[in-house]
């Protein structure tokens, strides 16, 4: 992440109500421990793995909302911020 991304926080706030049911989710959402207890699974060769946590995130938006399709999922989380606050990603 760079310095001069734009804070997801500070977006949310002016695109998504504070009732919306993304932000529900995230208030009980705690997935700071799933990163440390799956790191013994993953290699240290070869390409990158998925980030656990951002996989997790994104399929509670896809099963909250209906969205059957992963590559359905993925372009939805690329146009709706509300979406992209949840996963924790920043836009482009």
């Amino acid at each position: 992440m760079d310095i001069d991304s734009c804070s997801t926080h500070s977006i949310s706030k002016i695109t998504f109500p504070s009732d919306h049911l993304l932000r529900g989710i995230d208030r009980f959402l705690d997935l700071g421990e799933l990163r440390r207890h799956l790191a013994p699974f993953y290699s240290h060769t070869g390409r990158p793995s998925v980030d656990p946590e951002l996989m997790v995130r994104m399929l509670i938006v896809g099963y909250s909302f209906g969205i059957r399709s992963e590559r359905r999922l993925c372009e939805e989380i690329h146009l709706n911020l509300a979406y992209r606050w949840l996963c924790q990603t920043r836009p482009r």
